[in-house]
């Protein structure tokens, strides 16, 4: 896990999950400010047959814009903002 460009770490459940800040659609009208995450918290937080795993897991989830292979989310941040952008 690279953490040069972590913003902040989410807790959950005593474990701690990066979380990057970035800029989509940076100078237009549309543009927006992010959060995204690894696949790994979403795992965490949310199961696919039982939802989510408690209250705080859902308010995480809202929190967080995307969640991203370990790949994709150790690249810089330019290069999350083309990988959104283009999807």
């Amino acid at each position: 896990m690279v953490m040069g460009e972590v913003d902040y770490n989410v807790t959950y459940k005593g474990k701690e999950y990066p979380v990057k800040e970035i800029v989509l659609f940076a100078g237009t009208n549309d543009a927006m400010r992010v959060n995204v995450s690894t696949e790994e918290l979403q795992n965490a937080i949310y199961d696919s047959d039982s939802g989510y795993s408690d209250s705080e897991a859902e308010k995480i989830d809202n929190s967080i814009y995307f969640f991203l292979d370990n790949e994709h989310f150790n690249m810089g941040k330019d290069d999350i903002v083309e990988y959104l952008e283009r999807d």
